[in-house]
């Protein structure tokens, strides 16, 4: 009945539907939720943009991680300000997962995320693993500024990352070379490109793999 008012009673102000939206979101029932809302949008598939707004930022409001994510990739959301807001989130019972996480997590798995948004999130809170992590496994990040972040704060850290993570294999991981870079940003930048794509081999793959097998029999 909430949803119903929300989409088809036209003379509530937008703090009457805000309210609306927020109490429905509240009850986390996403199945409902999303069978509801997907029945009601037909073939179209999508809110005006008063209304996404409207149900972004309530989604936003209390937001619960995984909540979140079952809604980014099941409802048209204004992406930007969602992307925006990932480092508020929190996930239930499990406060040991960090900002980080979720920021990484959600460029890998919402493909509507907005990478360069995350991008900024990420340089604001990651360390030299979660900004090599972050720039080597999602394509379409702002390499060009992790580059910069990386020369400014982790320079003397981050080859010592890349090559622990593939096995300290000198021909994927590049020296600096004066002559062949004009400086650290454009060496650490060429780095991650390296990687990034490297780590879509197979040879990387089955190098984890194996990795993480030996780790588990130890």
């Amino acid at each position: 009945y909430q949803l119903k008012a929300f989409f088809e009673n036209h003379n509530l102000d937008d703090e009457l539907r805000a309210n609306l939206i927020g109490s429905v979101l509240a009850s986390r029932e996403c199945d409902k939720i999303f069978r509801i809302i997907r029945t009601r949008l037909g073939q179209n598939g999508e809110f005006d943009i008063n209304l996404k707004r409207i149900f972004s930022r309530q989604l936003m409001a209390n937001p619960n991680y995984q909540f979140v994510k079952q809604c980014a990739l099941n409802l048209p959301l204004t992406m930007d300000y969602v992307s925006s807001r990932i480092d508020t989130c929190y996930v239930v019972n499990h406060p040991e997962i960090g900002v980080q996480q979720m920021i990484l997590d959600f460029a890998k798995t919402v493909p509507q995320a907005n990478l360069s948004i995350l991008s900024d999130l990420m340089i604001k809170h990651g360390n030299a693993k979660w900004l090599y992590t972050f720039a080597t496994e999602c394509p379409g990040v702002k390499l060009d500024q992790i580059a910069r972040q990386i020369t400014k704060y982790f320079d003397r850290e981050i080859r010592g990352i890349a090559k622990e993570d593939v096995g300290y294999n000198n021909k994927v991981v590049p020296e600096f070379d004066s002559s062949k870079y004009r400086d650290r940003t454009e060496y650490h930048k060429d780095l991650l490109q390296k990687l990034q794509a490297y780590k879509q081999t197979d040879y990387y793959k089955a190098y984890k793999r194996n990795n993480q097998s030996e780790a588990w029999m130890r």
